[in-house]
């Protein structure tokens, strides 16, 4: 399993660093499980985002980020240690997803994952990738949803030093994917993916939701609150 070795010192010092120079603020976190297997799911603003969601859970969660990230070999040393997993975006990549699965079904881990797949460079909410959905569904985890305002402003290294401005975290009740349905799998998976962004969408401003403006909220068919 991932052992996380920078994880615990960089979150404390990135929260105290949030208490000192943001306004910040967590809304709905009794909806988290503090135990057994979860996948989080957010909008994706901004570097800082990881850290962020991470602030808010009460265990140390596991990432995924794009392989080339990892080509530096000092980069490819902290982010393990952060507990961060490669991932090829360039199509399915079964050793990561493996991964995952290893980590939630026989670890009981939480992992962080941005259905988007990368950074809304508009600030509005995107289509997201069935990848999340699939795991959820292979290994029937609890999904919580997770949405974020305020980040998209916080740049670079001096963005997650020196974190500033209104951050706020707002956490929706946790939900699996509906198993039995009579929709062929892949469609189901598509229709569940587009279930989990408007669960994301419901949870931001209303002028960050993109396309899911009209449609954030339920009822849900592919997917149920637990």
């Amino acid at each position: 399993m991932t052992r996380q070795w920078i994880f615990p010192i960089a979150n404390v010092l990135f929260k105290g660093s949030m208490g000192i120079f943001a306004d910040y603020k967590v809304v709905g976190k009794e909806n988290i499980p503090t135990s057994g297997p979860l996948i989080v799911v957010s909008n994706h603003l901004a570097t800082v985002d990881p850290a962020v969601v991470a602030s808010a859970l009460s265990r140390s969660p596991l990432f995924m980020a794009k392989k080339e990230l990892f080509s530096n070999p000092v980069m490819r040393f902290l982010l393990a240690g952060y507990g961060v997993h490669p991932l090829d975006r360039t199509g399915a990549d079964l050793a990561a997803l493996n991964w995952a699965k290893s980590q939630l079904v026989a670890g009981g881990r939480a992992i962080i994952l941005f259905p988007e797949g990368t950074r809304s460079r508009k600030q509005a909410l995107q289509s997201g990738k069935p990848g999340v959905a699939h795991l959820a569904s292979i290994t029937d985890a609890p999904v919580v949803p997770f949405g974020l305002s305020g980040t998209g402003r916080l740049k670079g290294v001096i963005g997650v030093v020196r974190p500033t401005g209104t951050l706020r975290v707002n956490i929706g009740a946790p939900f699996k994917i509906v198993q039995d349905d009579d929709t062929p799998a892949r469609r189901r998976l598509v229709l569940a993916t587009d279930e989990i962004m408007r669960r994301i969408a419901s949870l931001i401003p209303e002028a960050t939701r993109g396309k899911f403006t009209e449609t954030a909220g339920g009822p849900y068919r592919f997917t149920r609150e637990i």
